[in-house]
């Protein structure tokens, strides 16, 4: 069932793509709105806001080579969860949005570099964005390709050299962009030491690799040592290397 406020972004959307050739965009923006659906099937709505576009073009890409009979070429895919990260921004503005009741908050003072002021510092103990925000990449085409672009740098090379275009052609990235680079490092780290899945929760750096958790000593799981949202995803970065 469509919302008042998915209504609203589609008119916006009308509203914003008005010239020659524009029908392409309005798609895309619609397809960002209620999601891609079931691909091969009827059902005409979806979840991308809710698992990502880098993982969501993961799983397309697997899916047509499965269905090409073709062996996906490039190690599987390991996957990323904590437990104070969001990655959908539908998600974030949400949680985000003061109640109505609530008094009105003073608005960030303006910064030299726009991508700052998109999304003001979050305090220490908060939930952390992890997406490409739609303020800082309004373009939704070029969105959807730098999430594709994301899910293709499964290592750190790649994902460095992402980063270089990111800056080169957007100019200096927003804190939740550059918490999702920091996850693709992650993830790639991650995946040449052959670990299917990382998972964070509160300290807690859980490894699952050949079907069971890494563990400390046989007994225990790597801890984190910051307790500072902002810190851990630096820090598991430097265990894995060091891993």
């Amino acid at each position: 069932m469509m919302t008042v406020g998915d209504a609203r972004k589609r008119i916006h959307a009308i509203k914003q793509y008005t010239a020659l050739g524009s029908g392409f965009k309005i798609a895309m923006r619609d397809l960002e709105i209620r999601g891609a659906g079931n691909l091969l099937g009827t059902k005409q709505s979806g979840h991308i806001a809710q698992i990502g576009f880098d993982l969501y073009c993961q799983l397309l890409r697997q899916s047509v080579e499965r269905l090409k009979c073709r062996q996906d070429s490039q190690r599987p895919a390991t996957t990323f969860k904590a437990d104070f990260i969001i990655t959908s921004e539908a998600v974030w503005n949400a949680a985000s949005t003061p109640p109505t009741s609530s008094p009105p908050t003073k608005k960030p003072k303006p910064s030299a570099h726009p991508s700052s002021s998109l999304f003001p510092p979050t305090p220490a103990s908060h939930p952390l964005p992890a997406f490409i925000p739609a303020a800082w990449l309004s373009d939704t085409s070029l969105r959807i390709s730098a999430y594709r672009d994301l899910a293709d740098a499964t290592n750190e090379s790649a994902v460095q050299c992402l980063e270089t275009a990111w800056r080169d052609r957007f100019g200096r990235l927003p804190e939740p962009a550059v918490r999702l680079l920091e996850i693709a490092r992650i993830k790639a780290q991650a995946a040449a030491l052959g670990i299917a899945s990382v998972e964070i929760q509160g300290q807690r750096l859980m490894l699952h690799r050949n079907g069971e958790y890494v563990l400390l000593d046989g007994r225990r799981f790597p801890r984190l040592q910051s307790s500072s949202t902002k810190d851990k995803l630096p820090e598991a970065i430097s265990l894995l290397k060091n891993f």
